[in-house]
């Protein structure tokens, strides 16, 4: 019995990877260990097209091996210099790598062995010259590569031994939800920066409004709920001639909430998470609309956490929210994306219901939202999510998403050599590569 994925993933290679397994055996040339365990890591890539990244270490011969999944759900990013290799899901992180190690090893010619490794790139030229200081490279999905060190020669050695290929009939294809929230803004993920995606998203957006809204500038104001919208809120905000302000500071003691298992204690914490900072500015006194920008509705705890905090802190009586979403709403679990357990807790999927019908009723759950909420009903898979619904439900006089088009358009402009098909929105459609 396996009590996680990685458990089974890690003993069905190690079962490949035995000499008297009937696909090992031979008589006229013997594998060796290294030789068997790059025999099954190639196999399992094969046969489990799904979302994984892989750091697989042979004790007895030291060798560590790279694996991202042939379909390229997530990223996986490699650093290496003469001394030193790293190996992240996030590029973003080889920045806080000491600099004074790298200065110690730019003076000497590098000591990697670069060629089967395609060079990384990205938006910034800043970020294109530290990239090419300590050779960042981001692995193509389906590579595999060999790493190891030789004590004689004191340095490492990377080498791609495969680059395993998905089936015909499956499109490669990247989750969207690394751009939208997971992924940190300052990293890269299929040649694209994250924080340029967001702000490009919030640009699309503010196209995209569905109503000719006529926001006075003198009188309307654009923040960010959380911080992850920021480039996104501030991308929205220059489209329309609108001014931004940090309306919301973060609670440094607070962490992300989005995977709590609780719904309780998830909305709990949520209410801890900010603190409502208006800017000492006067001409914040004639503000009458304010437009949050949120990167994502998923249960809809964070945004009404927040809007229970405006309430107290704010004048109420004459003041508009506007709730905007810089991707599409979330209807699905996505087993190979954001990976949450059942439909049910999408806020998404819920209209208002004050008759159910009897069908309704037999087909009721009871929302697991913790908040206060009006009587609501579940909507069947595929129906599209109801604006005026969601609108009371959080509490605002609008509500208004990105469309996927203008995501997987965003995203392609930004990458050409990736068509719209690349994207992955499972949590939107329901649809897996396949």
């Amino acid at each position: 019995n396996f009590l996680t994925d990685t458990q089974m993933i890690a003993h069905l290679i190690s079962y490949w990877s035995k000499p008297d397994n009937t696909e090992n055996y031979t008589t006229q040339h013997p594998l060796s260990s290294n030789e068997l365990l790059e025999k099954a890591i190639k196999r399992f890539v094969q046969k489990f097209p799904t979302a994984y990244n892989l750091l697989i270490f042979q004790t007895s011969t030291q060798t560590l091996y790279a694996v991202r999944d042939p379909v390229g759900i997530r990223p996986l990013t490699l650093c290496f210099s003469s001394r030193l290799v790293c190996i992240s899901s996030e590029s973003s992180s080889f920045t806080h790598i000491t600099e004074d190690f790298f200065k110690t090893t730019r003076s000497s010619s590098p000591r990697v062995n670069r060629k089967t490794l395609p060079r990384l790139s990205s938006t910034t030229n800043e970020t294109k010259q530290t990239q090419a200081q300590t050779g960042v490279t981001e692995l193509q999905p389906g590579q595999i590569v060999r790493i190891t060190f030789s004590p004689s020669h004191r340095k490492f050695q990377c080498k791609t031994i495969a680059t395993v290929e998905v089936p015909p009939t499956i499109t490669p294809q990247s989750c969207v939800f690394e751009y939208v929230y997971l992924a940190r803004p300052d990293s890269v993920f299929n040649n694209i920066l994250i924080n340029e995606a967001r702000y490009r998203m919030g640009c699309c957006l503010a196209r995209e409004e569905s109503r000719p809204y006529r926001f006075d500038p003198a009188t309307t104001a654009v923040a960010c709920v959380p911080r992850t919208a920021l480039p996104a809120a501030k991308g929205y905000a220059d489209t329309l001639g609108l001014p931004y302000y940090d309306l919301l500071e973060p609670v440094p003691s607070v962490a992300r909430t989005f995977l709590l298992s609780n719904p309780r204690e998830r909305y709990r914490l949520a209410c801890q998470k900010f603190r409502v900072c208006p800017p000492q500015n006067p001409s914040l006194e004639n503000i009458t609309t304010w437009i949050f920008v949120d990167d994502s509705l998923v249960r809809g705890n964070t945004w009404y956490a927040v809007r229970e905090l405006l309430d107290a802190r704010l004048p109420s009586q004459s003041t508009n929210y506007h709730l905007r979403l810089a991707c599409p709403p979330i209807h699905y679990p996505d087993l190979m994306g954001i990976d949450i357990p059942t439909r049910e807790e999408l806020i998404a999927n819920y209209r208002l219901s004050e008759t159910p019908t009897e069908k309704e009723s037999q087909d009721s759950v009871s929302p697991p939202f913790p908040f206060p909420h009006p009587p609501v009903a579940l909507q069947p898979p595929g129906t599209p999510a109801n604006m005026e619904s969601l609108a009371t439900l959080c509490r605002v006089d609008t509500i208004n998403y990105l469309t996927k088009g203008g995501v997987a358009t965003t995203l392609s402009t930004l990458n050409p050599t990736l068509p719209a098909s690349n994207w992955s929105m499972s949590w939107h459609d329901g649809c897996y590569p396949k």
